[in-house]
């Protein structure tokens, strides 16, 4: 008897609009303002878990206005290629337990969005914020995990 093929999830990339392509899996969930491009490693193209891409998207719905996402999920050779924190957040992305971090790109003429995205971020659980000068880090750090509970300042590479 033959063994029996499972399927593997599709991606597709169809546009909700012109400006970014949803992520849609076959089983139907969908993150109508997150890009695969978004979401995958620049590096390796493994995308962010699920669980992460849908606390992401609730934080996207809550804040109200267009946010580019500028990094999601990071392998380790990437991470380490920009210089990246050791114990980034963002090497958690892929995990299914949905920890992981966002970053934002903020432009300098829209800074007053920090203060509704953070406001945003603190009613969804988020507890690891760095501030920069171009971008905003948002993330959900495990009970214990050394970036919990953090807040910082920095500045954009």
């Amino acid at each position: 008897m033959p063994a029996k093929k499972t399927a593997a999830k599709k991606i597709s990339t169809k546009p909700k609009s012109k400006s970014k392509p949803s992520i849609n899996l076959s089983g139907g969930t969908k993150w109508p303002n997150i890009s695969l491009k978004e979401a995958s490693c620049p590096c390796c193209g493994v995308m962010a878990s699920p669980a992460l891409l849908s606390k992401v998207q609730k934080f996207r719905e809550a804040c109200g206005f267009a946010i580019p996402f500028t990094s999601i999920y990071r392998c380790y050779e990437y991470n380490k290629k920009i210089k990246g924190s050791k114990i980034s957040l963002h090497l958690l992305s892929a995990s299914s337990d949905g920890y992981g971090a966002v970053d934002c790109g903020i432009p300098k003429s829209r800074s007053q969005n920090r203060w509704a995205m953070l406001k945003a971020a603190i009613q969804l659980g988020m507890n690891n914020f760095e501030v920069c000068n171009g971008h905003l880090h948002i993330g959900w750090a495990p009970h214990g995990h050394a970036m919990q509970h953090r807040l910082y300042w920095g500045v954009s590479k």
